[in-house]
């Protein structure tokens, strides 16, 4: 994630000349849930998903910038009937918020449920 931060960050000093310094850049986030898993351990395959996606967002201006997590509609397309289980990971919120001109930075993540 860091990375992630470093190539936008990147980007955005280079093309600093050319935006008129404002914007908002929306993002997905794709981890591999099964990477960690044994090869041969199916049943755990079976109940967690293979990719976990979540969505991020950098809003920016001349003077601040504010990095999020942006909150995604629950997707009901789990079939309940057959009494089958299924394992979603949530994805904790975030938030990040820079003053480049008072050099001050304000960080809010979720930790068990609560903001920290």
């Amino acid at each position: 994630m860091k990375q992630v931060l470093l190539v936008i960050a990147l980007l955005l000093a280079n093309m600093y000349k050319y935006l008129d310094n404002q914007g908002v850049i929306l993002y997905e986030q794709k981890v591999n849930m099964h990477r960690r898993l044994p090869a041969d351990d199916q049943e755990a395959r079976q109940y967690i998903p293979a990719f976990q996606t979540s969505k991020m967002e950098l809003l920016f201006n001349k003077m601040e910038s504010l990095f999020r997590t942006v909150e995604e509609e629950e997707e009901e397309d789990m079939d309940m009937e057959s009494g089958g289980v299924h394992i979603k990971i949530r994805q904790p919120e975030l938030a990040i918020f820079k003053n480049m001109t008072e050099k001050r930075s304000v960080e809010q993540r979720e930790f068990m449920g609560k903001n920290t």
